[in-house]
């Protein structure tokens, strides 16, 4: 398994270790002993540092480790999502590319506030007034929708 050096996402760190860990078929104490292989750099300086007797199970150790690299982490809030904008020579096809890549760093996302945000992010034009015109049911829907609109876009 690769070393945690402060330089990834923490989270897919901790993912990674615990789908590890389940495939052995390890239980809770031997994943905190094992943890510490897994780290590198700061993050084993950090470990070290823990006070004795303070991590009474993997979970609040998976808790403490979130928290101090929280700031490595590629996780954005939603409303990341409301700076971003079709620009005006960018293609759809383009905007879609790029949106998608923000959207998938965004968690626990709900599908009506993906839509609206997703709506808003478009620049006037045929997508836009079709979408403020007929709203679909699902964002999955309006990316289908602007799919279909990129390709008769990049086809003219």
């Amino acid at each position: 398994m690769p070393t945690y050096d402060r330089t990834g996402d923490p989270s897919d760190h901790l993912v990674g270790f615990q789908a590890k860990m389940m495939v052995i078929g390890e239980e809770d104490p031997m994943y905190c002993r094992a943890f510490f292989s897994t780290l590198g750099g700061a993050a084993q300086r950090w470990l070290l540092s823990l006070l004795p007797g303070s991590i009474d199970r993997f979970g609040t150790l998976a808790e403490q480790f979130l928290t101090y690299f929280a700031g490595s982490m590629k996780a954005k809030h939603f409303m990341t999502l409301t700076t971003i904008q079709q620009g005006e020579a960018e293609t759809l096809k383009e905007f879609l590319k790029r949106w998608q890549k923000e959207v998938q760093a965004v968690e626990d996302l709900d599908d009506r506030t993906t839509l609206t945000l997703f709506k808003e992010a478009l620049r006037s034009g045929d997508l836009f007034t079709s979408l403020r015109r007929e709203t679909p049911d699902t964002y999955a829907q309006a990316i289908q929708r602007a799919n279909k609109y990129a390709e008769t876009e990049e086809a003219l």
